[in-house]
């Protein structure tokens, strides 16, 4: 059943943070894991990532750089990408910056960054790569189908644009309008697309102190307690809000063998990951399967992550919508 648009729920404007996180989560485990697939490493790859994104953060300041590399063939180059140092990195990602120089040197012995005085690049051989060309067109599937979802229940867009507190850092220079005759914006959509990914990757493991595989493994077993809920509408905004958690026998239960095939992971390390987060009280295991511990969402700590993720979400929309970039028209797809 699609939700019309004109009947979008009266509370979608009031940060249906529970539907958000729903569709934000099955977005990170898809991209999660084609980075794995990619780079045989979930670490490798977040750290990969964060590194590409640093390196032309400073292209989406302005709406007029914004759209000088915005279609797919305006590829920035080499000399255009600024340099992120360790320490910087490190703050970005949440992690130490030993574990940060740690994996910077396994990328540059690997040939997939190049070290300069200012720190390190990921250069457009790397990003010209069959394997990493193939992996961008996965996540750009991945995130219109994110958006597909949320549209298919309903969900207004519009009313996540324009909130104060999380307007974008953009300059939008006096008189910039759009020509009119702009290719579909795929690199300058990705760019902020990848940004609102990493800063949902380090939302969602704030409670698991950075322990990502950890954080990935009950984010898997989260979405398939959700999976139902997410799809149908009515379900979908009965407990769309932080107060309204769905009650146990509106989820489903999930297995190992689930949280590893949506992860890409062997069976084993989804095994071990899943007897701690029981140990550590985030799992239960019942008759009917695995569930996130209710009790565990419910906790101060989960709500500051699922708050983290609904902001960085707020900010992904309100750039785009600022960059002049409308989800609903199908041509802003390219080819996705």
């Amino acid at each position: 059943m699609r939700v019309p648009l004109s009947r979008v729920p009266p509370t979608s404007a009031a940060a249906p943070s529970r539907v958000i996180v729903r569709a934000s989560t099955d977005f990170l485990l898809r991209g999660l894991a084609e980075g794995i697939r990619t780079h045989g490493n979930l670490r490798r790859a977040i750290f990969l990532n964060a590194i590409v994104a640093a390196n032309v953060a400073h292209l989406n300041r302005s709406a007029t750089q914004a759209w000088c590399y915005a279609g797919e063939g305006d590829i920035p180059p080499d000399s255009e990408r600024r340099p992120i140092n360790t320490h910087s990195l490190a703050v970005s990602l949440g992690v130490s910056p030993e574990t940060a120089r740690r994996h910077i040197k396994g990328l540059v012995v690997d040939g997939l960054c190049s070290m300069s005085a200012g720190g390190v690049i990921v250069p457009n051989a790397v990003l010209e790569s069959d394997a990493v060309v193939q992996s961008g067109e996965v996540h750009w599937r991945s995130f219109w189908r994110m958006i597909d979802d949320l549209r298919a229940i309903g969900f207004d867009f519009k009313a996540m644009t324009g909130q104060p507190d999380l307007r974008p850092d953009l300059l939008i220079e006096p008189g910039w309008a759009l020509a009119g005759d702009e290719s579909p914006p795929k690199r300058l959509v990705s760019r902020i697309v990848l940004n609102f990914y990493l800063q949902a990757i380090v939302g969602a493991s704030l409670p698991f102190d950075g322990d990502w595989l950890s954080c990935a493994v009950f984010a898997a077993i989260m979405s398939a307690n959700s999976e139902e809920i997410a799809r149908d509408p009515g379900e979908a905004w009965r407990y769309a809000h932080a107060d309204t958690p769905p009650p146990d026998e509106a989820r489903r239960g999930a297995t190992v063998r689930e949280a590893a095939r949506r992860l890409g992971v062997p069976h084993e390390t989804a095994r071990r990951q899943v007897q701690s987060l029981i140990a550590q009280g985030r799992i239960e295991r019942t008759r009917e399967g695995l569930f996130a511990s209710m009790t565990y969402m419910q906790s101060a700590a989960s709500r500051r992550s699922a708050t983290e993720m609904t902001k960085a979400f707020y900010r992904m929309i309100s750039s785009l919508d600022a960059l002049s970039v409308d989800l609903a028209h199908d041509a802003m797809r390219a080819s996705a």
